[in-house]
């Protein structure tokens, strides 16, 4: 995985770099996939609003997906992307794309619901109350960490 590879897939979210390397980063990453940038700024892609555990295992390839959808129908000009969030443990992802780039999304979708929002693994269990897909790794350090740990419901 190269350093570009990396921050795609960990976001600026990971200490090691700094804010003028994430405005870099992401000023590359926006050269290959326009449809991420936020405002006309580089701090920030809609890429970093999805999990970084669905970052990892999935984000760049989906990102890849659509850019090449996107240039077989000659649209990635046109295409905007709305807003990009976890919901109910899975992955929404708004935009005004084709039925075609409709269906990769939904296909990254069906992913997340049993993807672990932290770490990219496979999920086996489901939170209660804010519902996120998490591994059995995840879960006990969540449980280790929290003073007021949820409930879990295994997948």
């Amino acid at each position: 995985m190269t350093e570009f590879d990396y921050v795609v897939a960990s976001g600026h979210r990971d200490k090691r770099f700094n804010r003028l390397k994430c405005r870099i980063y992401n000023f590359f990453l926006v050269l290959k996939y326009p449809f991420l940038r936020v405002d006309g700024k580089y701090e920030y892609t809609y890429l970093d609003d999805m999990p970084v555990g669905w970052r990892v295992a999935f984000g760049a390839e989906m990102c890849s997906r659509i850019r090449n959808q996107l240039l077989k129908e000659k649209g990635l000009k046109d295409y905007k992307v709305f807003q990009v969030k976890e919901k109910f443990g899975e992955l929404r992802w708004y935009d005004n794309g084709s039925r075609a780039v409709q269906d990769i999304v939904d296909q990254y979708s069906s992913m997340s619901i049993v993807t672990c929002v932290k770490c990219g693994e496979e999920a086996t269990w489901l939170t209660t109350g804010w519902i996120v897909p998490l591994c059995d790794e995840c879960k006990r350090k969540e449980e280790e960490s929290s003073p007021h740990p949820r409930a879990y419901h295994p997948l």
